[in-house]
């Protein structure tokens, strides 16, 4: 896939570097990938994750709001138990603090560009530019459009991340002690670990505690990239309020119906399909639109993200979305030990945007 947040993902330091920790800090817990290339092949480090919510007075699994000083509280604890000493880190941007437009423009040289983006994106960034980090993709031209390549026009996906969020990124990043300047947008990172060579049009799903991000890619091109503001945690929440479980218990449930006495099953699968029938039915919106507008198909979704674990919601994106469902596995291109595959198979879609973000640095 193409790297192409060049203005945003700045990895100088690192490109030199062969053992690299990727990190993501989610709403509700954060999670760490050391990556490491020996004789030109990429090796696992180590991983872990941690739960956010006992550091703001809440359950483990609920969506948090913490301060720089308790994420990096956190991350000093995970390192520990992780015995991950590496310095050089990349680290990914949650996607709520992007902003994304595909803009139609003249089909001009990169400096014209470069000079015209900036003016342009004060029509579709609802922030003063002067508040933000940009960046764009020239979007390559379908065989379908063929007027606009009449018209000599092109599309021209626009990126920007609030400067505020990369300074607090940055400062946590000094505070750890990590080397380097890699940052990517969550999203991006995803990609990069999930999708592989495709004929075909894709969407990734990257259903997180709190948000699900989709993004639409066809012959490895980011074609948009859109933000649910629904995520797993609303079942997980539900579940404990109505059936009166801990934060845990009900993660449990949802997680691992199997595990449910014969009295709450029903309930259980019920209030599941609830929550998450308000995300597919979003999805399928988003994927609906998008083949209409550019008259094409998209033949297979990817699932990421610790939503992706429960094999009820896998059925009820088969049934709501009519498409090939998968399931992503970030560490296939990885090489891991014979006696942890089983488990990175199953806990994968957590570790996509720490995979993912490692590798930018790694495969530059």
């Amino acid at each position: 896939m193409v790297n192409f947040l060049s203005k945003l993902i700045h990895s100088d330091l690192l490109k030199r570097s062969d053992d690299v920790v990727g990190v993501d800090i989610g709403s509700s817990a954060i999670k760490i990938v050391q990556i490491k290339k020996e004789a030109g092949e990429l090796v696992l480090g180590n991983y872990g994750s941690l739960a956010l919510g006992p550091y703001a007075n809440v359950e483990v699994g609920q969506a948090t709001g913490l301060s720089k000083g308790k994420i990096v509280e956190a991350f000093d604890v995970l390192l520990r138990e992780t015995g991950i000493s590496v310095k050089e880190a990349a680290i990914a941007i949650p996607m709520k603090s992007a902003m994304f437009a595909v803009v139609e423009m003249p089909a001009l040289k990169q400096k014209q560009l470069d000079e015209i983006i900036p003016m342009e994106a004060r029509k579709y960034i609802p922030v003063p530019i002067e508040e933000v980090a940009l960046d764009y993709w020239v979007i390559p031209a379908r065989l379908s459009d063929g007027d606009a390549q009449k018209r000599k026009k092109v599309n021209v996906l626009i990126a920007a991340i609030h400067k505020e969020t990369l300074n607090r990124h940055q400062e946590i990043k000094s505070e750890l002690g990590f080397l380097g300047n890699t940052f990517e947008i969550e999203i991006f990172s995803t990609i990069r670990s999930v999708v592989g060579p495709e004929t075909q049009a894709v969407a990734v799903i990257d259903i997180g505690a709190s948000a699900t991000k989709v993004a639409l890619i066809e012959y490895g091109t980011v074609r948009n990239t859109y933000l649910i503001n629904k995520g797993s945690q609303d079942a997980t929440l539900i579940l404990s309020k109505s059936l009166s479980l801990s934060i845990a218990e009900a993660e449990e449930w949802k997680r691992h119906p199997e595990r449910v006495n014969r009295n709450n099953a029903s309930n259980v699968s019920r209030i599941v399909e609830l929550a998450f029938a308000g995300i597919f039915s979003d999805v399928e919106r988003v994927l609906s639109d998008y083949q209409k507008k550019y008259n094409t198909i998209i033949g297979k979704v990817i699932l990421s993200g610790g939503g992706a674990l429960s094999e009820k919601v896998r059925t009820l994106a088969t049934t709501t979305l009519k498409k090939e469902i998968v399931v992503g596995d970030p560490f296939s291109r990885v090489q891991t030990p014979n006696t942890l595959q089983a488990t990175l198979r199953e806990i994968g879609p957590e570790f996509a945007v720490a995979v993912g973000v490692a590798l930018s640095v790694l495969e530059a």
